[in-house]
């Protein structure tokens, strides 16, 4: 860091002190954990309340953030370190206040600060092509980046609590008022629980309630406590078995300039001639691509002003409609494939015979590294990715055969090369073209 770039960092480092400083419901929550009656709601509260203070502190600095000549990453590290530590101590307090009131001799630990996670927004923000732009990636992603951190607690204490003899369930409650997402991962779960139960979107009211073993419950976010009989199981959510790892892929573009925030599909446009074009040529025959485009269309239309995700198995020759799969468990990702579907790619790959597949992508961006293993694994003779602002990409299938092996060093490979870039196109581009994935932007 250097000397500009420090003192960027300080004033950052000044202007959240005084924020933090100057709020009465920080100052409140503060006064909770010195009288031994904090929750986990408050821990909540504080962690969303300090999140907001960190972004407008950064944001206080943004033109120099952004300025020709200064680097602005390790500014916003440190920055987002100030925010995790102090969510962190917070969240370590109230969980050894609950620990004392269910009766556990045991001292809540602390998180690990996150890395990964800062690290895309420390990029996206420093590689911002101006200011209003930086603006976008250091609001919001801080704040809950910052919130994490209270789930990120329950976890580790969790698997703390595991170790030393207890039997520490997850319980997620939907409001029924959210998004289908959160109904659908809604359910009891044994440790250890998949790392989504534990996150809180924007505007999340969901409840995720902590049962150390004892025969408690509690929130994870009110702590209040209630008997509880395990034998009243609800029903557990089978979560996407991704052929790669697609959170690592989603952390992968999280690094990247968005090219599109919004989910909803300009309906007139994908209907007129210029959109119809992009389709021109995918298969070789005209009348199977307009099956194609009739079938991103469907899902175009059916899945705009949301971030879920559809796919479509199409006969490469006539273009017939083999399988559509619409039931994904979580935003910006398509689960695990069902066994109809599974079969029929078996039975065409034996035969030798080709699919097509189609999804969406709701944020617009290009193929990411599940979908080139999925391209490799499951021989589709092209992907089709239609992204809801209008842009198509068409991955080509590559002609040497891969083993789950291979693929899984491939996608690794992927990751580890694109974890830092900018220029995704670019990037993919090459890898794409490495493995014989032939990769086109319409």
């Amino acid at each position: 860091m250097t000397e500009e770039e420090s003192r960027i960092y300080q004033e950052i480092s000044k202007k959240f002190k005084e924020l933090v400083d100057q709020d009465k419901v920080i100052q409140s929550l503060a006064e909770k954990i010195a009288n031994g009656k904090a929750t986990y709601q408050d821990a909540w509260d504080y962690a969303n309340r300090i999140g907001k203070a960190g972004s407008k502190a950064m944001l206080s600095q943004v033109d120099e953030l952004v300025a020709d000549g200064i680097d602005g990453y390790e500014s916003i590290m440190e920055s987002l370190y100030e925010c995790y530590d102090a969510s962190a101590t917070y969240a370590v307090a109230v969980q050894t206040i609950q620990n004392q009131k269910a009766g556990i001799g045991i001292k809540g630990l602390q998180t690990d600060f996150d890395k990964d996670r800062a690290s895309g927004i420390a990029h996206l923000g420093s590689n911002a092509e101006d200011a209003a732009s930086a603006a976008r990636y250091l609001g919001t992603p801080v704040e809950h980046f910052t919130e994490n951190v209270v789930g990120d607690t329950i976890k580790v204490n969790e698997a703390f609590q595991y170790q030393s003899g207890l039997n520490p369930k997850i319980k997620r409650t939907s409001t029924g008022k959210c998004c289908q997402w959160c109904d659908e991962i809604a359910g009891i779960y044994d440790y250890p629980a998949p790392d989504e139960v534990y996150r809180r979107h924007q505007n999340c009211n969901c409840l995720v309630e902590y049962y150390p073993g004892n025969g408690l419950k509690q929130n994870a976010h009110s702590k209040r406590w209630a008997e509880e009989n395990y034998a009243e199981r609800e029903r557990r959510i089978e979560f996407s078995n991704q052929q790669g790892d697609n959170e690592t892929s989603r952390k992968l573009l999280g690094v990247a300039k968005p090219s599109y925030d919004n989910p909803n599909v300009n309906l007139e446009y994908i209907r007129s001639q210029e959109y119809r074009m992009k389709y021109h040529g995918i298969s070789g025959d005209d009348e199977v691509d307009d099956r194609i485009l009739e079938e991103a269309k469907k899902i175009l239309e059916e899945r705009s002003g949301t971030k879920m995700e559809t796919i479509v198995l199409v006969d490469a020759k006539s273009g017939k409609r083999l399988y559509r799969f619409e039931e994904t468990r979580a935003e910006n990702l398509v689960g695990q494939y069902p066994d109809e579907m599974k079969a029929i790619i078996k039975e065409y790959h034996k035969e030798g015979k080709s699919l097509i597949a189609l999804h969406n992508h709701p944020d617009g961006y290009p193929p990411t590294a599940d979908d080139a293993v999925s391209a490799l694994r499951n021989h589709y003779e092209k992907s089709v990715v239609c992204g809801h602002n209008g842009v198509v990409y068409v991955v080509k299938q590559a002609p040497a055969l891969y083993s789950l092996e291979e693929c899984n060093v491939i996608h690794k490979e992927i990751v580890d090369q694109c974890i830092n870039t900018v220029d995704v196109d670019k990037i993919w581009q090459k890898i794409f073209n490495q493995y014989g994935l032939s990769y086109e932007k319409r």
